[in-house]
């Protein structure tokens, strides 16, 4: 355990930086002695501290915030902090896209080598090598970029976190309206240390906005790069599927293009439910506290079936929308895995109408294209 309180990652050789070899102890820890607990878990890396982060953070949003010209002062400040770290992580991504695309190009030409039982058999050899090889290189780029845009991930998530709730000990929670005179001398006092005049509605908004608010702002950091990757490797893999099928492709595509309306639509419904979801959650966490703050007064006057009622009725109504969003998601999975498959099905029919032969080759090299 005193080995544990240095980060592993920072004492790992390239080597173990690239298999992530430096958490092998753990593992085997947990395995072969007992349940890990949080004492037993490695320490995080000296650019992961919590309170460096925090204060890094609010240094870049005071600078911009005292800037009059920037229009999304938090946006600027994440920019500020943890963009020369994330912008250069787009280079591992766009590596790993090419290299997914050397599979599928190898692959027809090793079965056509094979169909066609021609030419050099020690080049079959050579395909293989170069399928193995390509599927490895592309797996250490895409978990490379994964585990770094994670810790860019938690930085972010600690930071927002920390300026929130350090923001919640420095305002008013509640109604302005209600504070007495012994409050407003109490804030005249702190006028110094607060920031501004704004004050959080209850004490559920405040807990939202640091779980389900920042987690939002969190996620966003895996889905970035995804916004030039995803139009790069759609383009680059119809290139790939005229060079195999022709026209036909077009067939796949326009069902593509017509699932979009449909997709769009279930996604602002999810997003209706969602906000519909966390309107009730605030008012169901609000309750409970104020339940818990007068939680005397409640069982001298025995009105726990009462407030018991509310609390359920509220809480009927976030699992409706949680229940519809959850339904809504369960259709996207099914359009997700159906797609591939449809449009697959409509670009070999259409390939087969047009009057030409399909082959092994042609068939693998665009099964693994759509799978792309």
């Amino acid at each position: 355990r005193a080995a544990r309180s240095k980060s592993a990652e920072t004492a790992a050789g390239v080597l173990s930086m690239f298999s992530f070899s430096w958490v092998t102890p753990l593992m085997v820890y947990g395995y072969v002695c007992r349940q890990l607990e949080q004492i037993d878990l490695l320490s995080l890396p000296n650019e992961l501290n919590t309170i460096q982060l925090a204060d890094q953070f609010n240094t870049s949003l005071t600078e911009k915030l005292t800037q009059k010209h920037v229009k999304h002062p938090l946006l600027a400040a994440f920019n500020k902090q943890y963009g020369w770290i994330y912008y250069p992580l787009g280079v591992l991504k766009l590596v790993a896209d090419l290299l997914n695309f050397v599979g599928p190009i190898v692959l027809h030409a090793f079965v056509e080598l094979v169909e066609n039982n021609s030419g050099d058999p020690s080049r079959a050899y050579l395909y293989a090598v170069a399928l193995c090889g390509a599927s490895f290189l592309a797996s250490l780029c895409n978990t490379q970029y994964s585990f770094r845009v994670a810790k860019v991930q938690v930085a972010v998530r600690a930071a927002i976190v920390s300026s929130v709730f350090r923001k919640a000990l420095r305002t008013r929670i509640g109604n302005s309206k209600d504070e007495t005179k012994e409050d407003k001398a109490n804030d005249t006092r702190d006028a110094d240390d607060a920031d501004d005049k704004t004050t959080f509605p209850s004490t559920g908004s405040v807990m939202n906005l640091m779980s389900t608010d920042c987690d939002r702002l969190a996620n966003f950091c895996p889905s970035f790069h995804q916004f030039w990757s995803l139009p790069f490797q759609i383009g680059v893999a119809l290139y790939l599927l005229y060079r195999q099928v022709g026209v036909a492709f077009l067939a796949g595509l326009v069902f593509a293009i017509c699932m979009i309306p449909l997709n769009k639509m279930i996604a602002d419904r999810i997003g209706v439910l969602s906000q519909r979801m966390m309107k009730h959650k605030d008012a169901r966490v609000e309750l409970m506290r104020e339940v818990l703050a007068g939680i005397r007064v409640v069982k001298s006057y025995a009105w726990e079936s009462s407030f018991e009622a509310r609390i359920r009725t509220i809480r009927e109504l976030e699992l409706k929308a949680l229940r519809g969003r959850k339904y809504l998601d369960a259709v996207c999975v099914y359009l997700w895995a159906t797609t591939p498959v449809l449009i697959s099905i409509l670009t070999f029919a259409t390939y087969v109408l047009l009057g030409h032969k399909l082959s092994a080759a042609k068939v693998f090299t665009s099964m693994s294209l759509f799978s792309i």
